[in-house]
């Protein structure tokens, strides 16, 4: 995770979704480390007065962190290991080529 560019983008993402949504307040909390699956890795808060509202500001929040943010899930499973991208789409690990300007 690049921490500084995903902790700007949180901020970001916030401002976007209160200007859209008739809310009060909205947080993200995500956790950095390692993580086991089922363990909790993100918190999306929101308070409005509407829960429809709240519950559409989260919703949307958490694709715009999903989708937009330099967050990535290094995955270990029996066929491989894989960085997850959000909604199921994977790529092996080994696919990944770094290109560098020399």
């Amino acid at each position: 995770m690049h921490e500084e560019y995903t902790i700007k983008r949180f901020w970001e993402i916030i401002d976007y979704v209160k200007s859209k949504y008739k809310i009060g307040c909205a947080k993200i909390l995500h956790i950095k480390g390692e993580t086991k699956p089922g363990d909790i890795a993100v918190l999306i808060v929101t308070q409005s007065i509407s829960r429809r509202e709240a519950f559409e500001a989260a919703r949307e929040i958490i694709d715009l962190v999903k989708h937009t943010t330099g967050i990535w899930k290094l995955e270990y499973r029996e066929d491989g290991v894989f960085w997850v991208l959000g909604e199921g789409e994977r790529i092996k690990r080994d696919d990944l080529v770094e290109t560098r300007d020399t």
